[in-house]
């Protein structure tokens, strides 16, 4: 995230999303936390995969590509930096929520029985 900070406004004038995100700061706070949030559902699906429960990550992914799709429709208004920066976050939300409230309830339903032997 410091880097991107950092580097967004020398690389403004090659990449114009850049460009949009170093005039509002907010908008790239928001695109940081919204991969921060991707990296936690991420990690909760691979649990969810060694667990052999993956409904949960097809949940997970269903569900965040909806709220993405509502999100950005509903700010595209605001201009496609903004439409871009709440689908991400709205969809990494919903994605590491689905994904976390699946991986808690199977690793809490899960008797560990076969993780004993070894």
């Amino acid at each position: 995230g410091v880097g991107v900070i950092i580097g967004a406004p020398r690389l403004g004038a090659r990449l114009p999303i850049f460009e949009d995100l170093t005039r509002h700061q907010g908008l790239l706070a928001a695109c940081t936390a919204g991969y921060v949030l991707l990296g936690a559902g991420l990690f909760c699906c691979q649990l969810l995969f060694s667990l052999s429960a993956p409904m949960w990550p097809l949940a997970a992914a269903g569900t965040g590509c909806v709220s993405l799709v509502v999100a950005s429709g509903a700010a595209v208004s605001a201009g496609p930096t903004i439409a871009a920066t709440v689908g991400l976050v709205a969809a990494a939300g919903v994605f590491a929520a689905v994904a976390l409230y699946g991986a808690h309830r199977t690793f809490s339903l899960s008797d560990l029985v076969y993780y004993r032997t070894f």
